[in-house]
Order: C-alpha cells, then sequence, then structure tokens
C-alpha cells in the first residue's frame, strides 16, 4: 500500500491491500467488486457491489477499514497521542463562550484539609535522630526484608535453570538485611564517589584507590547487583504486568510517602526521567529536558517544599487510557474534593481537564498548548507588545491569558485567578506580571527542586536490567530526598543533601 501526501485520498489510487483480506472464512470467497478509495466530504468511503448481500458480510468489510485506519493512526507520536488524548476530554456543556475576564464566574472552593504536614508523632521521636534513621522512615525493614528475601529466592531459580553453574551462581552465599543494607550503601557512595568504570572502585591502581574492598569485596558486589531482585514470577499488579517485578517496592515506598504527610492546598505534578537506553517498550525521548533525553519517565505528584507525594511511571500507551488525564487523576486520587489547586505545565493543561477538576472541588494552573481544544481563539490569536495581557472567561469559571514576556508569548489556563497584574523587578527593571504567571513559577518551581536534590549519577553499567536501575532511582531519588527534606524540617538542620549523602553512606557501610 502506498501512502502520498499528494493525492486526493490518504490512500491513494491503491485498493484494500491483500494484508487485510482474509482467505480461510467462506464468505470472503463471494465475488465482488471493489471501487478505488475515494474522499468525499473529508471522510474516506469504499464502494462495494455483490449479488448477494448479507449483514455478517458488510460487518466483515466495516472491520477491514477500522482495522486500516487504527494502522495509520498508530504511526503517530506519543505528543500525538498526548494531543488526541486531550481533545477527545470533552466538556459536558458543549462548546465554551468566551467573553470578558472580570472574575465574575470564577469558583471559590474552601480547603478542607486538616492536620496537613509531617504527622506531629515525628517531631517528638524523631528531633534528635541522624540521616540513617530518617532514611529508614521510607526505606524500612520490611521493604529491605522483602528485596533481601527475594534475591535470594531469584538465585535459587536461577541457579536450577542454569545447568552449568558459572561464577555467581555457583558460588552463591543467600544474603540478609544487613548485607542488602550495606550493598545500598555502597551504590550511594558510588554516586558520590564517581569514578569511569564499575571495576575502578576496587583497583589497587593509586589514581583510583579506595578502601570500600574493606567493606565489600567486588565479587559480592557483582553478585548481589546481578541478583537482586523485588518481585517473584508470580503475582504483582495484573492490570499492569510491565511493571510487576517493581509493584511491591513502587507499592511500599508510594504508602510511605504517603502515609508521613498530608500536603498543603498546592500540589505541582511534572515528569521526569530516568536514564536508560536499553531496549525498552516503554522508553521515552524527551528533546527538552537537559541533561537526560532518553529513558524511562516517571510522574510525580509534588509539595510545595518538593517532597514527592505520589508517583506513577509510565509503562507504554493503552487504548483504554487518556494519558495525561489519566495521569492526574490517578495521582490526585486521593487529594481531591478538598479545595486544593493543581499546578501542571501544557503537557496535562486544558480546557477539559479543568472543567473536570472544577467538579471535584479541585482549582487548575498551567501553561496551556495553543492548538487544544475548547481553547479561547481571541485569546490564542492575540497580537501583543512586551508586558501586554490578554485574557478572556468563560461561563464555567476558566480564565485563559496570554502575556507577552521579553521575547515569547506566554498562555495560561487557571480556575483560580483573576487577569490581576503585580509590579516584579526582573534584571534590574520593574515589570507587570500576571498574577497566575508568579504563582505558576513559584509552584512548578517545587519539581525542579526535587529533580536537582534527586540528581544522582551512578557506574552500574549498561548490561544492567531496567527495574534495577529503576530501583536505585526510586530509593536514592524520591524517598532519599523526601527523608533529607524531612529531616531538614524536624530537625532544623541545614546540612545540604550532599553532606546528608555521606553521612547515610557512612552508617549503611558500617553495617554488619
Amino acid at each position: 500500500m502506498s501512502v502520498t501526501g499528494d493525492s486526493a485520498s490518504e490512500f491513494g489510487d491503491d485498493y484494500l491491500s491483500d494484508e487485510y483480506q482474509s482467505s480461510d472464512d467462506p464468505d470472503w470467497e463471494v465475488p465482488i467488486k471493489r471501487t478505488k478509495i475515494q474522499q468525499a466530504n473529508g471522510q474516506h468511503i469504499v464502494n462495494w457491489s455483490r449479488n448477494n448481500t448479507n449483514l455478517s458480510y458488510l460487518d466483515k468489510v466495516d472491520k477491514v477499514i477500522d482495522a486500516v485506519v487504527r494502522r495509520f493512526t498508530d504511526l503517530g507520536s506519543e505528543d500525538d497521542a498526548d494531543e488526541d488524548d486531550a481533545d477527545d476530554n470533552k466538556t459536558d456543556d458543549g462548546e465554551i463562550i468566551w467573553d470578558v475576564a472580570d472574575g465574575s464566574s470564577l469558583k471559590r472552593f474552601h480547603f478542607t484539609e486538616n492536620d496537613i504536614g509531617i504527622k506531629s508523632e515525628f517531631y517528638e521521636e524523631y528531633k534528635n535522630k541522624d540521616p540513617y534513621d530518617f532514611f529508614k522512615i521510607f526505606v524500612t525493614d520490611s521493604i529491605v526484608k522483602h528485596m533481601a528475601r527475594q534475591t535470594n529466592m531469584y538465585a535459587k531459580q536461577t541457579a536450577r535453570r542454569i545447568k552449568k553453574s558459572k561464577g555467581h551462581v555457583k558460588a552463591w552465599i543467600p544474603t540478609n538485611c544487613a548485607e542488602m543494607e550495606k550493598f545500598l550503601g555502597i551504590i550511594l557512595w558510588m554516586g558520590l564517589m564517581k569514578l569511569p568504570r564499575l571495576k575502578a572502585y576496587w583497583s589497587t591502581s593509586i589514581l583510583y584507590a579506595t578502601k570500600i574492598k574493606h567493606a565489600m569485596p567486588r565479587h559480592r558486589f557483582e553478585q548481589l547487583l546481578q541478583m537482586w531482585y523485588f518481585n517473584g514470577n508470580k503475582g504483582g499488579d495484573i492490570h499492569n504486568a510491565k511493571l510487576r517485578k517493581l509493584t511491591p517496592l513502587v507499592q511500599k515506598l508510594t504508602e510511605r510517602f504517603q502515609y508521613v504527610l498530608k500536603p498543603g492546598s498546592d500540589v505541582c505534578i511534572d515528569e521526569t526521567l530516568v536514564p536508560f537506553r536499553g531496549c525498552l517498550e516503554s522508553n521515552q525521548y524527551r528533546k527538552d529536558k537537559r541533561h537526560i533525553t532518553f529513558g524511562i519517565k516517571m510522574y510525580k505528584l509534588c509539595t510545595s517544599r518538593g517532597y514527592t507525594y505520589n508517583l506513577k511511571i509510565y509503562c507504554g500507551k493503552t487504548r483504554e487510557e487518556s494519558a495525561s488525564t489519566n495521569v492526574v487523576f490517578s495521582l490526585m486520587d486521593t487529594l481531591l474534593d478538598t479545595g486544593r489547586t493543581l499546578y501542571t505545565d501544557d503537557y496535562y493543561t486544558s480546557v477539559s481537564l479543568a472543567s473536570q477538576l472544577l467538579q471535584r472541588k479541585t482549582h487548575l494552573v498551567g501553561t496551556v498548548r495553543s492548538n487544544r481544544k475548547y481553547n479561547s481563539k481571541s485569546v490564542v490569536n492575540k497580537e501583543l507588545k512586551k508586558n501586554e495581557v490578554f485574557a478572556e472567561e468563560s461561563g464555567t469559571g476558566i480564565v485563559m491569558l496570554k502575556w507577552r514576556d521579553t521575547h515569547d508569548d506566554v498562555l495560561m489556563l487557571s480556575t483560580q485567578h483573576k487577569v490581576d497584574v503585580v509590579p516584579v523587578r526582573q534584571r534590574g527593571k520593574e515589570i507587570n506580571k500576571p498574577q497566575a504567571v508568579i504563582d505558576y513559577n513559584k509552584s512548578k518551581s517545587c519539581v525542579d527542586l526535587s529533580d536537582q536534590l534527586e540528581s544522582y549519577s551512578h557506574c552500574l553499567g549498561k548490561g544492567t536490567k531496567w527495574y534495577r536501575k529503576l530501583a536505585v532511582e526510586l530509593i536514592f531519588g524520591p524517598a532519599l530526598v523526601n527523608s533529607y527534606l524531612m529531616f531538614k524540617d524536624v530537625t532544623h538542620s541545614k546540612i545540604s543533601i550532599t553532606e546528608y549523602k555521606e553521612k547515610l553512606a557512612l552508617t549503611l557501610l558500617k553495617k554488619r
């Protein structure tokens, strides 16, 4: 089948390919006449004629056409799919009517959540504790014990599967919780002590000489790394088989994140990339990410302090879900209907999402793409001068505004803000900036702070399995950063994240 941009039809002058014909069904053997696919009123049609037509035959024709359309639809990129997903989330009111933005339609929600912040019990019990104690609040004894048990089970299964046991399989000695913590300490230390390759950490060369060999021999570390496991071949999340290997770890960590702290009125959703260039269906390429452009995408819901309250790992596109909207409602599940404000970037923000969140007593503020469905065309197409603002408001309580920054237009959507302009100093000059933009930048910085604190590099090698690299990111990313933020808040300490990691690594390496 050929597809050319010059022909009147997307399918050109070709007939349906034999690829879409069935040869083992007698109904398909009845002589029929096919005409070329043409385009009429923007629709692709196929004219079929035969002497004896029945309903089952026409049903099969419909299935063939649907298969062709699906094939060409699937050729789109992820960004296109996300855009289509957002467009499909239509409001119940149909077309949106935009008018003067005077704030008269905005809805006000009273924040009804009580006991926000860190649980009071931790302030009493942990005010004199060290980094290791705070780290163990999240990476609990139960999690470490689970990893040790699953690692031993996986090593036994591997030994039975391989007839000629060699190296790490033949010499395997069951691990325990203390050794597992020491293993984690070495991985954390590797992120602080950056060397070009794994073997260099145990090298006797004067260039790389370290004392890590006294904590654990290299061959034992490699054994643990190759057998490190988190979930057996049975069980796990039946609705998300792709993540089955990590399901217990993700669930246990998320439970701890949500037990320790209750977010305030403002929360933010964004995504981060876990570096991985192996062959994995859910791998993502993001050219807008400055330091990491290729890897596994992880969505995070953060508080205004950078604390990760909930997370979701991208496991590939599904036909049943709207990618961006599904992520929002999945992460916000326990925080809706309480009067919170959610800040998102243009990957998530749309008029449709704003309408759905308003029904759940939740505000939405964020940048929005100019081609989103139901956008105000007047706002999108308005030409502005520097620092000029133009906005319109819908009868459903949504404000869309455009503000001309120094070089670019900023398109915003808010269900909370009027068109208030505030004087601020920027680069030594005073400019007028919309309050919605100021609040958005302030809240989005929480995810940026979280990403900066999680900045971590290791030397686990290209051959390390994706789920092991993702486990390292979960443990020494959100879990460690949450423990650090909690440590500073409870103890009033002002140590840096690097000092915190150093103290934690020393304690883990001394485990016996």
